[in-house]
């Protein structure tokens, strides 16, 4: 859920790299959090590899004012190279 939205991605259709998972999951919305996204990702990551560190460099944290609670939120934008 984001904000008011239900955003499913199937694991079965998901790409084989984190890389390509990211832009699958920013193509359908531009907003994530960094739980949802580290989901999405950590099954493919190179061994060792942290997923917070692998988003730092994939997409950019924003600050971002839930509609709904009115409070502010930390989620992840794509980053302009992916």
């Amino acid at each position: 859920v984001i904000h008011d939205k239900v955003v499913y991605l199937p694991k079965n259709l998901l790409k084989a790299t984190p890389e390509e998972r990211l832009k699958q999951a920013f193509d359908l919305h531009e907003h994530w959090y960094g739980t949802q996204l580290q989901f999405i990702i950590n099954e493919v990551l190179p061994h060792n590899t942290k997923s917070s560190a692998y988003l730092l460099k994939y997409a950019r944290a924003v600050t971002i004012r839930n509609p709904y609670t009115g409070f502010d939120e930390l989620m992840y934008i794509r980053k302009f190279n992916l």
